[in-house]
């Protein structure tokens, strides 16, 4: 009887390692598709406001609202999403500086 509830606890054990280590990258996964909705939506709006204002301007690329929009969440996620982490834009090295 102890052998089968030692087993069990360690079933539940690996169970549980198991979901804490594929959380993250499911919930990366989920957060996709939010930070792509939102920045379609918010591209169409800026080409909207453009066009109402009849005015001559050039809109960012979509890649650049997704980026946007991704980092947005990932502030969200860590609880570092303040109006100044979102004035502020960081700054990432990139491979050719580093």
């Amino acid at each position: 009887m102890l052998s089968g509830f030692a087993g069990m606890a360690l079933g539940q054990i690996g169970s549980v390692v198991t979901t804490l280590v594929r959380s993250p990258a499911e919930q990366r996964r989920e957060r996709a598709p939010l930070a792509i909705e939102a920045a379609i939506e918010a591209q169409r709006g800026q080409v909207e406001d453009l066009k109402a204002s009849e005015r001559t301007g050039v809109v960012p690329p979509l890649s650049a609202y997704i980026y946007y929009h991704s980092k947005v969440i990932d502030l969200l996620d860590s609880g570092e999403l303040t109006a100044d982490t979102l004035r502020k834009p960081r700054r990432t090295a990139s491979p050719a500086t580093t």
